[in-house]
């Protein structure tokens, strides 16, 4: 019986605990080179007796550092969560080639690729918003793309994430999709669009 008694202490103590952490992150970025600020608007979710509270990020509010002014890239809150917010910050030369790679905010640490021997260019006029929706028979990821102040916002890809990897590939400046159909692989490549 002691035994008992403190194993259910145990797994409330540690459902205490657990519950003090948030899962999830905030989105809070600055792009040096335009001065723009990025924050999540975010919804905070309870969690369960072994889960801490979720943050999942609902809508973008973009800030103008230079004019003191902001507003909301999605006119009401995305069906689902941003995952993530990617941008191009700066162009990096390495000495010995003359080439270089560009400095990009991201979260995600494998949607990046082909970032090594780019020829010098300013960094690009977007930013990549990377949302998902979790339904009863899965998951869908959405990318949207938009100038960096938040205009011409457009939907870029929609996809299964269980069947399709995707990354951006930022020498050729396009989102790769790959797909395995049975002993095939099918690669579709979307032009990322210059503003």
């Amino acid at each position: 019986m002691r035994y008992l008694l403190l194993a259910i202490l145990a797994m409330v103590s540690m459902g205490a605990v657990a519950g003090s952490y948030s899962r999830g992150h905030t989105i809070a970025y600055y792009d040096q080179g335009s001065d723009y600020f990025y924050q999540g608007v975010v919804e905070v979710k309870a969690g369960h007796l072994l889960q801490g509270r979720s943050i999942e990020n609902k809508n973008l509010y973009i800030y103008n550092t230079q004019t003191d002014q902001g507003k909301l890239l999605f006119q009401s809150r995305v069906d689902g969560k941003i995952t993530d917010l990617i941008f191009e910050q700066a162009f990096m030369v390495v000495p010995s080639n003359g080439s270089g790679y560009m400095s990009i905010q991201k979260q995600c640490y494998t949607c990046i690729k082909n970032n090594n021997g780019i020829k010098q260019r300013e960094p690009a006029n977007r930013i990549i918003i990377v949302t998902l929706k979790t339904m009863d028979k899965g998951e869908t990821l959405i990318l949207y793309v938009a100038k960096k102040d938040g205009s011409e916002l457009q939907e870029l890809a929609r996809f299964d994430p269980a069947t399709v990897s995707w990354h951006i590939d930022v020498k050729h400046e396009v989102l790769r999709l790959i797909e395995q159909k049975q002993d095939t692989i099918v690669v579709q490549n979307k032009p990322l669009p210059n503003f």
